[in-house]
């Protein structure tokens, strides 16, 4: 337990050290224009617009998932009860278990009706995406303040770097999850038909 709480605060504390280079950037007049700190507290802004957002609708997706799972449970155990000689206790049961189950429903049409899950995916992928465009816009913009540094990386090894490090953090499996068509480069849905129209 006490790992767990000394992991936490270095995960805390590590995490604060980015966000305060983060806001230097935004501070720092004398080597960044306008256009550039402008740029980083929008990227900072929109983050924590979409941190919110995913937090809420991830605590909505399990929340749903795991009472279903609850409710589905409970309708199975109490249609396989047996009851001895007690008709008001085979009555009971079965009331509660149809309750149970119109509860499954109404669970499951909510989540299809508000697309909750695929809601969550787009909301998580949009957010990797975003930290992923700060991280590549910092590296750049520091980049740039270290040209004239001898001890400087040439720019394709760190370009190197910026890519193995992106596709890391990255994660395609909630990319997949929360579309239903992969994603051309140039931004346009890959589906049917698009072939005949390219053609």
């Amino acid at each position: 337990m006490a790992n767990e709480t000394s992991n936490f605060h270095k995960k805390l504390e590590e995490e604060n050290k980015l966000t305060a280079f983060y806001e230097a950037i935004v501070k720092d007049e004398g080597n960044y224009t306008l256009q550039e700190r402008l740029f980083m507290q929008l990227l900072n802004t929109k983050i924590i617009q979409v941190e919110y957002k995913e937090n809420r609708s991830r605590k909505l997706f399990r929340g749903l998932g795991v009472m279903g799972l609850v409710v589905s449970a409970l309708t199975t155990v109490l249609l396989g009860l047996k009851s001895a000689n007690s008709n008001l206790l085979t009555i009971v049961q079965t009331n509660t278990a149809l309750t149970a189950s119109a509860l499954t429903t109404l669970l499951v049409g909510v989540k299809n009706l508000y697309d909750v899950d695929n809601y969550y995916f787009r909301i998580k992928t949009m957010l990797d995406k975003l930290k992923i465009l700060r991280y590549r816009y910092v590296f750049d913009l520091t980049n740039k303040m270290n040209k004239e540094k001898k001890n400087q990386l040439p720019d394709k090894e760190m370009d190197a770097f910026i890519q193995e490090f992106n596709s890391i953090v990255g994660d395609g499996y909630w990319e997949g999850k929360g579309q239903k068509h992969p994603v051309e480069p140039d931004g346009s849905p890959e589906g049917p038909g698009k072939k005949e129209k390219d053609e």
